[in-house]
């Protein structure tokens, strides 16, 4: 296309097309160290738990303390971000040149070329809707495995937990056992140096309490290992103080709410779901 225009116009002009196709540019440096290793670093920081832990904080803190989790959690975020970028449309492009025709060496006053051209990308607004539901899907499958995982970490936290305060409860009621297996031995014991006892009972007296003894220790060991692995998963310090609550205890459920559940569990699984997405 070609226009006239006075040359008054003209340094307007030119100075509109010079901006309209200017872009700024700015050196960003890299980082000096890779952020893997401070990434690292912080997963190895140790978590604060409170000192009265009942079930549902040692599920929650679990999740929340996961590196494993927030690998996933960073890849959902990821994926999300693709998903919006896949439902943009294309951007169109707006191109203007203006040439400041000369005639035999000297430049015209009066006459200027223009030319302006826009375009816009068909292949991507065509392929926009299949590229966007391929990136939702994928977010939602990654969406979905992450759930999944989350609620397998807080499954084996539970576990732990009820492990620990299982064995913390035995080992309470052992060591009341194994005061009342003393006390009987220590009876038996005098009776039978004065001979009002016979040594069949007194050995069995003394064997009742090293059975005792024995089954106090095995339970006190199967405490600290619930304890160190329930630390492990909560991410805090082997030997940390704390009181576990006695979990709340909830009604069997029929059989009939266990038939359907089970009959419905494609439906609720999310690893499955993942799977569909």
């Amino acid at each position: 296309m070609h226009f006239s225009v006075t040359s008054r116009w003209f340094p307007v002009v030119l100075i509109y097309v010079a901006f309209s196709g200017c872009a700024a540019y700015q050196a960003r440096p890299l980082p000096a160290g890779p952020d893997l290793a401070s990434s690292a670093t912080s997963t190895q920081t140790t978590a604060t738990v409170p000192s009265r832990l009942d079930l549902r904080q040692a599920a929650e803190l679990a999740v929340m303390h996961d590196p494993d989790l927030a690998a996933a959690r960073a890849q959902v975020k990821v994926a999300q971000a693709e998903a919006y970028n896949a439902g943009l449309l294309p951007d169109p492009t707006l191109a203007l040149s203006l040439d400041h025709p000369f005639n035999g060496g000297v430049p015209s006053d009066h006459h200027n070329a223009w030319s302006a051209n826009l375009a816009e990308d068909l292949v991507a607004l065509i392929t926009r809707g299949d590229l966007h539901s391929a990136a939702a899907a994928h977010y939602a499958e990654t969406l979905l495995s992450w759930r999944w995982q989350a609620e397998q970490v807080a499954l084996k936290a539970r576990l732990t937990y009820l492990d620990a305060w299982s064995a913390m409860r035995e080992v309470q009621n052992l060591q009341a056992e194994n005061q009342a297996a003393q006390a009987v031995l220590a009876g038996a014991l005098k009776a039978h140096a004065a001979g009002a006892l016979a040594a069949v009972l007194y050995q069995q007296a003394l064997t009742q309490a090293a059975s005792v003894r024995s089954r106090l220790q095995n339970a006190a060991d199967r405490e600290v290992q619930a304890e160190s692995t329930l630390a492990t998963l909560l991410r805090v310090q082997a030997g940390q103080p704390w009181q576990l609550e006695a979990p709340a205890l909830t009604a069997a459920p029929a059989a009939t709410t266990v038939n359907a559940a089970l009959a419905d569990l494609p439906n609720r699984r999310l690893d499955l779901l993942a799977l569909q997405a």
